[in-house]
Parts: C-alpha cells; structure tokens; sequence
C-alpha cells in the first residue's frame, strides 16, 4: 500500500476508504473562491457493488492500493458469466458481470487483457483504450444545410448504440472508447 494525497486520486485507482477498498469512478478537484481546494471522488465498493461520494480535502492522504496484475484471454459469455483465461497457466476462469462493469459489451472473443487480483481475489480488468467494432445499422447520410457537423445513432455489431457523424455508414469499422462507448474515429483499411 502506498499513501497518496488526495490531488494524485484518479479515475480507476483503488483506495482504502473508512477501512473498506472503494474503486474510484469520478474525481473532479474544486477550488471554490476563498475557501479550501478539495477532491470530489465517486467511488464504488469493490465487494458491495454500492456507490457513495465523498469530498476529500486536499490536504489529506488515503492509502492506494496496489493490485497483482496478470495477462489473461476472454473466451466467451455464458448468461451473466464470462469466461477467461490465464494466459501463462492456461486456467480458466470465471468471473461475474458485476466485476467487469458496463464495459462488458465490449469484450470479444480472444481479447487479450489484464485481471486484477487483491489478495487473490478478482477486483476488475483492465479494457484497452479502444476497440474496432462494425457498425451493423444506422440511417442513411443526408447532407444537411447546417455548418455544424451531425451525429446518429448507430448501432455496432456487439448490440451497443453510440452517436457516429453523419458521413458513418452501415458495415464500416470504427474505434470506440471503452471508457464512456464513444465514437472516436473511422479505421482505416
């Protein structure tokens, strides 16, 4: 463990919070007028699963948590399971939606990606940045009289919808940002 001020809290850090492991979602830091700066932390217990908030002062420190981290190898789905393997001892295991987040649909078949364990027990996984997925339906493109460029809704070949410009059409194979299901830009053949 390794004690941290509040300003270094980041977006995915695990942090020992009222004696419990939180996973940090959001982390905005505020300096209101002449009061004093503060870090405000959406965190979510690590076991629980329940959300809480918490206005850390920038003066304080909490203790991150430092995670045993080890390649591994999404298989398949099975209902709310997913399916992994240990790519150095071949092992397969299993681990619950819940533990995998809203970033599931982005997982594909021989994905390669890091587990990370706390004192042997799964905690989360780490996605790529991005991932190259096939847009399966969206409208047709029309040209618009407006100087601003337009976005539709499109949906990809894993079932998610995200909002792609215009000029994006069916069958195309474009980068999304695991992190919020963003469109990030068309890939290039």
């Amino acid at each position: 463990m390794k004690v941290i001020g509040t300003k270094q809290i980041r977006v995915g850090m695990i942090i020992k919070f009222e004696k419990e492991l939180w996973k940090v979602l959001e982390a905005h830091h505020g300096t209101p007028g002449n009061l004093g700066a503060f870090m405000q932390v959406k965190l979510r217990h690590i076991t629980k699963g329940n959300q809480t908030q918490h206005k850390f002062r920038t003066a304080e420190n909490v203790e991150q948590i430092s995670l045993d981290v080890k390649p591994v190898e999404f298989l398949y789905q099975d209902g709310d399971d997913y399916h992994f393997m240990d790519t150095e001892t071949y092992d397969q295991f299993t681990l619950s939606k819940d533990i995998l987040d809203q970033r599931a649909v982005f997982l594909q078949p021989n994905m390669q990606l890091q587990l990370e364990t706390y004192e042997g027990t799964p905690i989360g996984v780490s996605f790529p940045k991005t991932v190259q997925l096939k847009v399966a339906e969206c409208e047709p493109h029309i040209k618009s009289a407006t100087a601003t460029s337009s976005f539709k809704q499109a949906t990809l070949e894993n079932g998610a919808t995200t909002q792609v410009p215009g000029f994006i059409s069916e069958g195309e194979l474009i980068e999304i940002n695991t992190d919020d299901g963003s469109y990030v830009g068309r890939v290039k053949n």
